[in-house]
């Protein structure tokens, strides 16, 4: 039964992580295009700060993606023990 519940809430946490995940796709896609504007506009000064919040928003992706493939070991290893 807690095996279960431990299974079930990895579940929601993984789905939660997904969100998280394609929220931060988003995020990256709209540095990308706002960089590429202001390349377009020649504005060094404001790419700069882009490129460095898109290295930041890089970053955090590459973290949430650990974090998905840790939870979903967890969940792969309490599915397991339920057997």
């Amino acid at each position: 039964m807690l095996q279960e519940e431990n299974t079930t809430s990895l579940d929601t946490i993984i789905e939660q992580i997904d969100t998280a995940e394609y929220n931060q796709r988003h995020v990256i896609n709209s540095l990308e295009n706002a960089s590429q504007e202001l390349i377009e506009f020649n504005s060094p000064g404001l790419d700069k700060e882009i490129k460095r919040m898109l290295s930041a928003a890089k970053e955090a992706m590459s973290k949430i993606q650990e974090a998905k493939i840790q939870f979903e070991m967890a969940r792969n290893t309490a599915s397991a023990d339920k057997v």
